[in-house]
């Protein structure tokens, strides 16, 4: 058998029960760094069962029987063929394809596929095909009448069933660390039939019963021997989990290049694997440590601390994923299952080793700088001698981030703004401080600390491409019981400083917002996990995040493009998929207030900052004609928010509140239908209340494809150029970090 097939074999005949955990658990979410062996392995105290829960369903199991030979043919796109080896060619006795002979071979096309899932935790495979061999030449030596050659061939389509069978069992054990495990049973070939067999050449060829069971056994080794070896190379290789280190600070070097820290992760299939209603159901233990407790944060582990580390919890098994059907009655063909108390866990892991302690600086964000900061701190001024000079916000979480489940819903208000009502995650810590720092003398001078309670509420959707992009709600309403430490340096009351909060608390939810990726879902040998707009929810009370996905082929799946990470060409989006709508925007308005707006004092309200008017739209497709669309943005390359509807969108963000160049990016689709989404449109604008000669409030209109808008058309107020700030949710991209796979 030839390596391709070997590979095929090996990958597909276990691809049923691992479409989810085995790709699931190899990738390590983050990109540009290596994970590294923990030495002596991870702490066995600290992990916990039940992390992650997979289940393959009914119909998953069903699409893979269906699909399974477009599968073999995507991936050995020349056909299954194994050679038969020369046996015997130095006998005096009998030789069988020995040269110089042609080289005996034989190919397999398939005809059909079982597999069946079977109590306690087995998957059976029972694999129908059509086997024809070459001409095998067979030579006897006969006493004293010599050698006798003979022409050999098989084909299991002569005699009825014409098909041949290959039966093989795969266990799914586990090992004594309760780690996933999988081992092959016997491979066995059924239904060989001597009339399948065609024999020419010489007389003494010609009598069939005593060449049939030489050939029979001949084939039949072969064939079990190859698959075997081919199953057992897999069963070592295959990737169930992982167990590593990664450096924290490669999540966010890329605008916070001081972050340090280590943390060591498990997340390994395994506590439970069983076959049970048709399809298969396997877990995933897991667990999330500091390498070594960060002195960034306080430490919660050490006598009179001033915070409680989480202990590992006790989950229980969902009854969603051991059933067929997601909350909403639909079918599913895969399901991922991640409880609340992992997430958590992952929050925690990644506070203790320093990874939410950020030093960003003008050197990543140009806009933070005294020049902007100065506006809503006026007294900066009298500190820098009117002199532009850099500043840094450095984040320090005091107590660990906690984070809870939710129903993930959310609706439009009356002036065409959305509410969330119930996010997906409620992200909140306690005691989140920020620090804002002045370079002055060349060094940085702490000027105030800004303490309060945070709370990010975040929605999951699916994007064109098939990834979950994390959405935030207000941030205006993100940070409570506020107060202001240490602000000597400055003049304005810390209850005016402590307004300034969500601006500054926007400013580094954008840094987050897109330092990390869309979240990758696993994709298996040419199978794609796909979502629609019910695919994201939480299930058993709000206490377990559920993705459900229906398998397809990745040749075959209409999906868009992928949605660049960075800001893409102005103007309308490139369609790049057969159903994917194109979006425009044309600016209505901007709304900015005057410059006294801007400065803290009694009379700031930071609901009042500056706006931009939109009117969307998109062209679509005609077989999706008369379809409700909806609409999202982002702004300075931060979150994107909740879908909305309407032919205007008004666009406000805390970030407009930092004078200067902005980017806004405008994405539609088709309600409730990931796989239609547009490429980003953008859209730049400046908001200058110092230098521009026109009134602030403008009307602009542009086609949808054109550039920036000029001057003249926006009154005083040129367009052009971006904020060069990042982007992500680091907290989430860690604690969903087993739902990405590994990238190069």
């Amino acid at each position: 058998m030839t390596p391709s097939m070997a590979r095929a074999l090996r990958r597909l005949a276990l691809v049923a029960a691992l479409v989810g955990i085995s790709s699931a658990c190899s990738g390590t979410g983050c990109q540009g760094c290596t994970p590294q062996p923990i030495p002596g392995g991870f702490p066995t105290e600290h992990r916990f069962d039940t992390a992650m829960q997979v289940r393959l369903s009914d119909t998953g199991v069903g699409f893979l029987e269906k699909n399974f030979s477009s599968l073999v043919t995507m991936l050995v796109p020349t056909g299954l063929s194994f050679d038969i080896p020369p046996t015997g060619c130095t006998s005096t006795d009998q030789k069988i394809c020995c040269p110089p002979s042609p080289a005996c071979t034989a190919t397999m096309s398939i005809a059909s596929t079982k597999l069946t899932p079977t109590p306690q935790s087995t998957l059976k495979l029972n694999l129908r095909a059509n086997v024809q061999t070459s001409k095998i030449k067979y030579e006897k030596s006969v006493p004293l009448l010599g050698w006798f050659s003979c022409d050999v061939t098989y084909s299991s389509v002569k005699a009825a069933p014409t098909t041949l069978g290959l039966l093989a069992d795969v266990n799914f054990l586990e090992d004594s660390q309760r780690k996933l495990q999988i081992s092959r049973g016997t491979t066995t070939l059924e239904d060989f039939d001597c009339n399948d067999i065609d024999i020419t050449g010489s007389w003494y060829c010609t009598v069939v019963d005593w060449l049939c069971p030489l050939f029979q056994t001949m084939i039949e080794d072969q064939l079990a021997s190859t698959v075997d070896s081919t199953l057992d190379g897999m069963l070592k290789s295959l990737p169930l989990g992982q167990e590593s280190r990664v450096e924290v600070a490669s999540f966010l070097s890329s605008f916070s290049p001081t972050s340090q820290g280590q943390l060591d992760y498990l997340l390994w299939g395994g506590g439970y694997a069983e076959a049970e209603n048709a399809g298969m159901s396997i877990g995933a233990l897991g667990g999330f440590r500091p390498a070594k407790y960060s002195t960034c944060v306080p430490n919660c582990e050490i006598a009179g601390a001033s915070c409680v580390p989480p202990s590992p919890p006790a989950i229980p098994r969902s009854p969603v994923f051991r059933q067929n059907v997601r909350p909403d009655g639909k079918p599913f063909d895969v399901g991922i299952g991640v409880d609340g108390k992992t997430l958590e866990m992952a929050a925690y892991g990644l506070y203790a080793s320093g990874g939410l302690c950020l030093d960003v600086s003008s050197r990543s964000v140009t806009q933070l700088s005294s020049a902007t900061f100065g506006l809503l701190v006026p007294s900066i001024s009298a500190l820098t001698g009117a002199q532009t000079l850099p500043m840094m916000i450095s984040v320090r979480p005091r107590q660990p981030p906690t984070v809870t489940l939710g129903k993930g819903t959310y609706h439009q208000d009356a002036n065409g703004s959305v509410v969330i009502d119930d996010p997906l995650l409620k992200i909140n810590a306690k005691d989140f401080a920020l620090d804002i720092y002045l370079q002055l003398d060349e060094r940085m001078v702490r000027l105030f600390t800004v303490v309060g309670q945070l709370e990010l509420p975040v929605l999951l959707y699916a994007d064109g491409s098939g990834r979950l992009q994390p959405m935030i709600g207000d941030l205006d309403k993100g940070f409570t019981n506020v107060r202001v430490e240490s602000s000597e340096l400055v003049t304005e009351n810390p209850e005016d400083l402590a307004k300034a909060f969500p601006t500054v608390l926007a400013l580094a939810a954008g840094f987050l917002g897109s330092s990390f990726s869309p979240i990758e879902l696993p994709s298996v040998q040419k199978l794609k996990l796909l979502l629609d707009g019910g695919s994201v929810t939480s299930v058993d009370s709000n206490q377990v995040l559920a993705i459900f996905a229906n398998l397809g082929l990745v040749q075959t799946t209409k999906l868009s493009g992928p949605l660049p990470t960075g800001v893409g060409e102005e103007g309308a989006g490139q369609v790049k998929g057969a159903g994917q709508v194109r979006a425009w925007a044309v600016q209505v308005e901007l709304w900015v207030p005057p410059t006294e707006a801007f400065r803290l004092g009694p009379a700031f309200r930071s609901e009042d900052g500056p706006r931009l008017t939109l009117r969307v739209g998109a062209e679509v497709p005609p077989a999706l004609a008369g379809q409700p669309l909806e609409w999202t943005y982002r702004v300075d390359g931060g979150f994107f928010r909740p879908w909305t509807s309407g032919s205007r969108l008004v666009a406000r963000d805390p970030l407009f509140w930092l004078q200067g160049e902005h980017t806004i990016e405008v994405i539609a689709r088709i309600k409730d239908r990931p796989e239609t989404t547009s490429q980003p449109v953008q859209r730049r604008v400046l908001i200058d209340t110092m230098h521009a000669a026109a009134p602030t409030r403008s009307v602009a209109r542009v086609a949808a494809a054109s550039g920036s808008i000029t001057a003249a058309e926006q009154g005083g107020c040129s367009v052009g150029g971006r904020v060069s700030s990042l982007g992500g949710l680091a907290l989430l991209g860690l604690a969903l970090l087993f739902l990405r796979r590994r990238r190069a």
